[in-house]
């Protein structure tokens, strides 16, 4: 009677084990952004001597370096840029919260799969505030 107690309690506990090596010990996504350009202009206006307009340009890469895929990456920005690119073509959405700012959703991120958001601006110059993705942290690499 000892023996089927045994192995059972045996296999419940490498179960147990087994189960806590998959969520902490397991694969997992790394989300990682970076800017790979950020410029600012002040463009003379044409016929108008002394004036300028500003203009920024800025891009950011997103690239997902763990081996699970990444859910729910979104880039957030002060305010909706006046222009924006999401390149490689790839399914995304964007929308305006409650507090003013811009959010662009990829739904998915796969191993080591990237894009890059470029924002051309010139009457609301856009800031990006934040990176997130629903699986933790993700790090600014430098």
């Amino acid at each position: 009677m000892a023996d089927p107690l045994v192995g059972t309690a045996v296999a419940g506990v490498v179960g147990f084990l087994g189960g806590w090596a998959l969520k902490y010990v397991g694969p997992k996504s790394q989300v990682v952004f970076w800017y790979p350009h950020n410029s600012f202009f002040q463009v003379p206006q044409p016929g108008a001597k002394g004036t300028t307009f500003n203009v920024l340009t800025s891009a950011v890469t997103v690239q997902n370096l763990g081996r699970r895929p990444a859910r729910t990456v979104e880039l957030r920005y002060n305010r909706r840029p006046d222009h924006f690119t999401v390149t490689p073509a790839r399914p995304w959405t964007d929308r305006t919260i409650a507090q003013g700012q811009h959010v662009v959703t990829m739904a998915t991120l796969g191993h080591n799969e990237w894009f890059t958001v470029e924002v051309l601006g010139f009457a609301n110059l856009a800031a990006l505030t934040h990176v997130r993705s629903d699986d933790g942290r993700v790090a600014w690499c430098r």
